[in-house]
């Protein structure tokens, strides 16, 4: 069997997912040391949506994403579609 090249955009993909998950680990890394549900989380949480220009609930749900994995760090990579073949239907009320 012959393996095929890796495309180069392939690479700076990858590189580009890493990063995005280190950044939103960085982010929420402070907040996850407070006790959830507490004042200390909610005042960490506006402090850190000032400090990176990130909403407070985007924050919230990394974090909820983030503890339902039990930790992993890869939870917070960007999700895909749940059926990205499929197009939305648009209805007016």
């Amino acid at each position: 069997m012959h393996s095929r090249p890796v495309p180069d955009n392939y690479e700076q993909s990858k590189a580009r997912r890493a990063a995005l998950i280190r950044f939103r680990w960085r982010v929420v890394q402070e907040v996850l040391e407070t006790k959830p549900q507490s004042s200390e989380r909610g005042t960490e949480l506006r402090r850190a949506s000032r400090k990176w220009g990130v909403p407070i609930r985007t924050m919230q749900r990394w974090i909820a994403r983030l503890e339902a994995a039990g930790g992993n760090i890869n939870s917070l990579d960007r999700r895909a579609p749940n059926e990205p073949a499929s197009r939305r239907v648009w209805v007016s009320r």
